[in-house]
């Protein structure tokens, strides 16, 4: 009787599918971001980023936007308080025509401007 029930909890775990069910990826992953064939330079500013700036930095920017972003850093903003590097790329990708402007129409779906 106890191998029987044994048996048919088994069979239960392997029926509801637990044993079988993959381990499911987090959607909320930031890309990654591939900057090993960056300049040590670039390399070294894109360790500042978190990692959703690190990958615009790394893999969307052209050098001359990687420049401007790295320049851009520890100048006086608006308000006279110095930028960090995260602020420096966030301020380059707004301002990037290469930055496709989305809109979210009410379905949901992102339109392009």
């Amino acid at each position: 009787m106890k191998k029987l029930a044994a048996f048919l909890l088994l069979c239960a775990f392997n029926v509801g599918g637990y044993a079988d069910t993959p381990q499911q990826t987090p959607t909320n992953v930031a890309p990654s971001a591939n900057c090993t064939s960056l300049p040590a330079d670039q390399q070294s500013f894109s360790l500042q980023l978190n990692p959703g700036n690190k990958a615009v930095f790394c893999n969307t920017f052209t050098m001359d936007q990687r420049k401007a972003a790295m320049s851009m850093m520890n100048t006086p903003d608006a308000t006279g308080t110095k930028m960090t590097a995260d602020q420096s790329v966030e301020s380059i990708a707004k301002s990037s025509p290469m930055a496709p402007a989305t809109q979210q129409k009410p379905g949901g779906c992102p339109v392009r401007q």
